[in-house]
């Protein structure tokens, strides 16, 4: 956690040295330097990060890895209406974390319930599949078989 007025890309290598093992690193602009693209390839892994506009040649990126940031970003967004995470009202970073962690989970859980139930609802109103040679029984009470005497 840094200070608010401190630059995310100055404790980069920090935190990229913290990281466990990954393949690609998705970030925005803001970590556009030669130094931080040089510590990601050295971990063997792939830059994702859009070059900046100050660049004279520019980096190419793949932008459809790019558009996944956006679930990191909209889950901060989400955080962020917690004034406590919002505002950072703890004096500890162990606390502040710990209300992060807490809060994600709230939001996922959130989330995820209401999916599994918007999910379980189309799937109560969507009919069985019709597989070839196999019939489906009626389900009206006034069918009966014929040898149910």
């Amino acid at each position: 956690m840094t200070a608010g007025n401190a630059s995310d890309a100055a404790i980069a290598p920090a935190l990229l040295a913290a990281l466990g093992p990954f393949r690609r690193l998705v970030a925005d602009r803001g970590y556009d330097s030669n130094a931080i693209r040089q510590l990601i390839a050295e971990r063997g892994a792939e830059a994702v990060i859009p070059p900046s506009s100050s660049r004279v040649r520019q980096i190419p990126y793949d932008p459809i890895a790019y558009r996944q940031r956006n679930l990191v970003e909209r889950l901060w967004c989400r955080l962020k209406d917690w004034r406590r995470i919002a505002t950072r009202y703890d004096k500890l970073a162990r606390n502040y974390l710990a209300s992060v962690y807490l809060a994600a989970i709230l939001i996922y859980w959130i989330n995820g319930v209401r999916t599994l139930e918007h999910r379980s609802f189309r799937l109560n109103r969507l009919s069985p599949p019709s597989w070839p040679g196999l019939s489906r029984p009626s389900m009206d009470p006034r069918d009966k078989p014929e040898d149910a005497g």
